[in-house]
């Protein structure tokens, strides 16, 4: 049984290119609506602050995971013993 090589490529496109291309598309109206110019700093500027916000969050979801986890253990140590 063969499986088509074609398939996982159309479904990467379905579920992450297109939605992307959504928001994009999204992203882009509200910037003309709101009046900002889409210049090539601008797009730089809101890049970095969509890097710097979604690296925040990554590293508070990595705490939170890791606090989680010791509150877990440890509360399985004070049971088993």
């Amino acid at each position: 049984m063969s499986l088509d090589p074609i398939k996982p490529i159309g479904g990467f496109i379905e579920n992450t290119i297109r939605p992307l291309l959504h928001e994009f598309k999204w992203f882009f109206n509200e910037c003309d609506e709101q009046g900002i110019p889409l210049t090539e700093e601008n797009i730089k500027r809101i890049v970095n602050y969509v890097a710097k916000a979604h690296m925040r969050t990554v590293i508070i979801q990595c705490v939170q995971a890791i606090f989680i986890s010791l509150i877990v253990c440890t509360t399985f140590l004070v049971l088993a013993s």
